[in-house]
């Protein structure tokens, strides 16, 4: 009977020892499937970290670009502004030195320094120091290169001197010139309406910048020609002397260029000129 005990007994302890064998596989089946999730949570973990990272890196590189490259635009726009600027007195000081220089010797002395600048309502003393300031070499002339770097100290003389001569070269431009310009032009030639737009945006009629616009005022200048007359420069806003320096800055734009097409269009174009000059400041010039 005992040894039946025992022999009943075996069994059951078969399947305890397979029961336990089950329970480790399936434990070491969980552990092994808890490392593989904990192993694939690290690994993704990791990868989004990368890859925020490199996103991050990726968007300040970018971020960065973009500054520059504004950054670049901007600096560039500034000098493309200053180099505008000493073109247009550039122009406006060449134009000068030749008026002034009354023998045509390639100098001005100080005789023809006080023709010059008395007109502006200067005194003798005034203007010998201002000769004195501009002769460097005291050799009793001013060279060009003297004139040139005595007027970019202070281009105010010279701003004057040209609005003063532009403002008087206004005279021919009366309603009777202007009927004869919107009779002789019918169709816009060699940018002559260009020179047009330049005074109309000065005097704010720039509400029909074409050439139907430029006949409408030519036909009947009356309005026109009060403005252009009684102007005053100090008035100007900058946004005006940016739109007026679109067209005064364009290479056609020369009064000579126009001297042959109509007295107006010359008239027009050294006044705009001179206007636009006026926006030159102190030391604006680069050596």
């Amino acid at each position: 009977m005992e040894k039946s005990a025992k022999t009943a007994e075996k069994p059951d302890a078969k399947e305890e020892k397979k029961d336990n064998g089950d329970a480790r596989k399936n434990l070491a089946k969980t552990n092994s499937k808890t490392e593989n999730r904990e192993d694939t949570k690290a690994d993704t973990k990791a990868d989004t970290k990368a890859d925020t990272k490199a996103d991050a890196k990726a968007d300040t590189k970018a971020d960065t670009k973009a500054e520059t490259k504004a950054e670049t635009k901007a600096e560039t726009k500034a000098e493309a502004k200053k180099a505008e600027s000493k073109k247009t007195m550039m122009s406006a000081v060449e134009e000068a030195f030749k008026k002034w220089d009354i023998t045509g010797d390639g100098a001005i002395s100080k005789y023809e320094l006080h023709a010059a600048l008395t007109q502006l309502g200067m005194s003798e003393a005034q203007v010998d120091a201002c000769f004195k300031s501009a002769d460097i070499s005291r050799d009793g002339v001013l060279q060009y290169e003297e004139f040139l770097d005595w007027v970019f100290r202070d281009p105010t003389v010279v701003q004057q001197y040209c609005l003063k001569s532009a403002k008087e070269g206004l005279h021919v431009v009366t309603a009777d010139a202007c009927q004869d310009v919107w009779k002789r032009f019918s169709e816009p030639e060699d940018n002559i309406e260009k020179v047009f737009f330049a005074a109309m945006v000065v005097l704010n009629e720039d509400r029909d910048l074409s050439w139907t616009g430029v006949k409408h005022i030519m036909k009947k200048p009356t309005d026109f020609l009060a403005k252009l007359h009684s102007f005053e420069p100090q008035n100007m806003s900058e946004a005006t002397m940016r739109k007026l320096k679109y067209f005064t800055t364009k290479d056609f734009f020369k009064q000579e260029r126009f001297k042959s097409h109509h007295p107006v269009v010359s008239a027009l174009c050294n006044w705009a000129l001179a206007i636009s000059a006026l926006d030159l400041k102190k030391d604006g010039r680069k050596h």
